[in-house]
C-alpha cells in the first residue's frame, strides 16, 4: 500500500488588504501549524469546524472585524501555543475551556468585547508568559490561580495585563488600562 503524508504548512497572509469572510475551508486545513491573518478587513466568526486543525500552533486574527463568540471547537486544539485575538470584535464570556489548552504560551485577548469574569482556568496553564486581557468589559477579581504563576522562573507568568483600573481588582497586573 502507497501512502503519503502532508508536511505541516503556514498560511501567513497579515497586513494584506483582504476583505470580507475567511473561506471557511481554510478552518479546515488539518496539516496547518501557523494561521495567521491579522491586520486584514475581516469579518465574521471562527467556525466550529477549526476542531479539524489539530496540528495548528499559532493563531492570529489581530487587527480584523472578526468577532462574535469563541467556538467550542477551538478549545479542542491541544497544541495550540499563542493565540492573538486582540484589537477585534469578539464578544462574549471567556469559556472556562481555556484550561485544556495546556500548551499555550501566549493568550493575547485585549481590546475586545469579552464580558464577565476572568476564568480561574487561566491560572492552570503551566508555560503561559503572557495573558493581555485589557480593554474589554471584564468584570470581578483576577483569580488568585492567575496571580500565583507570577514571577522569574522560565515558565512563569511574565506579562498579564486587565482593565484594573476601572471594572476588575488585580493585585498582580503589570499594567492597568
Amino acid at each position: 500500500m502507497l501512502t503519503s503524508s502532508i508536511p505541516p504548512a503556514v498560511l501567513m497572509a497579515n497586513n494584506n488588504e483582504f476583505e470580507g469572510e475567511v473561506p471557511e475551508g481554510i478552518f479546515q486545513l488539518s496539516q496547518l501549524v501557523e494561521l495567521s491573518l491579522g491586520r486584514n478587513g475581516l469579518v465574521g466568526t471562527i467556525p466550529e469546524t477549526i476542531a479539524v486543525m489539530q496540528s495548528l500552533e499559532f493563531l492570529n486574527l489581530q487587527y480584523t472585524s472578526m468577532g462574535g463568540s469563541l467556538p467550542t471547537g477551538l478549545f479542542d486544539l491541544i497544541n495550540m501555543q499563542h493565540l492573538n485575538l486582540s484589537s477585534s470584535s469578539f464578544s462574549g464570556t471567556l469559556p472556562t475551556d481555556f484550561a485544556k489548552l495546556s500548551t499555550l504560551t501566549q493568550i493575547q485577548l485585549g481590546d475586545n468585547k469579552f464580558t464577565g469574569t476572568i476564568p480561574d482556568g487561566f491560572g492552570q496553564l503551566p508555560y503561559v508568559s503572557q495573558l493581555v486581557l485589557h480593554s474589554n468589559e471584564l468584570t470581578g477579581t483576577v483569580p488568585e490561580t492567575i496571580c500565583n504563576r507570577r514571577g522569574g522562573g522560565y515558565f512563569d507568568l511574565k506579562l498579564l495585563t486587565a482593565d484594573c483600573l476601572d471594572e476588575v481588582s488585580c493585585s498582580c497586573c503589570d499594567e492597568c488600562y
